[in-house]
C-alpha cells in the first residue's frame, strides 16, 4: 500500500494472519481501523505514513507500530 489515499477508508471486523503493511502512505481523508485482529501486527504507525486527519483506531488486537517488514 502506498501513495495518496483521497477517500475515507474503513477497515473493521477482520482477522489478519500475516503482517498488515502500510508503507509510505498519505491519508488525506478519515482512516478508521476498528475491531480487527492483527496476528503479526501492522506497520500503520511506523513513521512512514502521514495523516491529514487523526486516524480512528480502536478495539484492535495486535501491535500497530511494527518497524521492520518481515
Amino acid at each position: 500500500m502506498g501513495g495518496h489515499n483521497k477517500s475515507p477508508i474503513v477497515i473493521h471486523n477482520n482477522i489478519f494472519c500475516g503482517l498488515f503493511v502500510f508503507f509510505d502512505c498519505q491519508f488525506d481523508e478519515q482512516l478508521s481501523i476498528l475491531n480487527n485482529i492483527f496476528k503479526k501486527g501492522s506497520t500503520l504507525f511506523n513513521k512512514t505514513n502521514t495523516f491529514e486527519i487523526e486516524p480512528e483506531v480502536y478495539g484492535n488486537i495486535g501491535v500497530m507500530n511494527v518497524e521492520a517488514i518481515e
